[in-house]
């Protein structure tokens, strides 16, 4: 599965038609971490070929809010469940999963004002909840997470790190 991750979608619609015209590979999911938008303008968003199948809308503060499209012919449940964990400007949840493929995809965004140990902590609520159910399934985790994972010193690259490896494990 591909995917694209791009922020403030509305001066960028025409930017990621041109990037779907031109890749090389059928890119089967949109992930856009900071959307900018409310939810009045929201339902004016349209991606010929996708559906925006998940989209988390920030209530008290502007920007943030990441959301993920889909292409129209695959199947998808929404993981309302997952998104609800969202803790507006500490982690922000989009989420679906794609039983044809047993996947679930999920879309984060971590502010960089956000509070490091609220986004772990929802992060590893999102991660075991996503696969309670659903063992055999897969998880993507993408998103803009505001840290230099490159410096694999840093406490927050080795925690994050360390709940990643034990989802794959459990």
């Amino acid at each position: 599965m591909n995917a694209m991750l791009s922020e403030a979608i509305s001066n960028k619609l025409d930017h990621i038609e041109i990037f779907l015209e031109t890749h090389d590979h059928p890119v089967h999911a949109l992930a856009i971490t900071e959307h900018w938008l409310d939810s009045n303008k929201l339902p004016f968003i349209r991606i010929d070929g996708y559906v925006m199948a998940s989209c988390y809308v920030r209530t008290n503060k502007i920007h943030g809010g990441p959301c993920l499209f889909v292409q129209n012919d695959i199947l998808f449940i929404e993981r309302i469940d997952l998104k609800e964990r969202s803790a507006e400007t500490m982690i922000e949840c989009s989420a679906v999963e794609i039983p044809n493929e047993n996947l679930i995809f999920t879309n984060l965004y971590r502010p960089p004002s956000g509070n490091v140990a609220t986004f772990f902590d929802v992060f590893v609520d999102i991660m075991t909840s996503a696969t309670e159910k659903k063992h055999k399934y897969s998880i993507v985790v993408t998103g803009d997470f505001n840290n230099d994972f490159q410096n694999k010193e840093l406490a927050t690259t080795k925690e994050f790190h360390d709940i990643v490896m034990s989802q794959r494990h459990a």
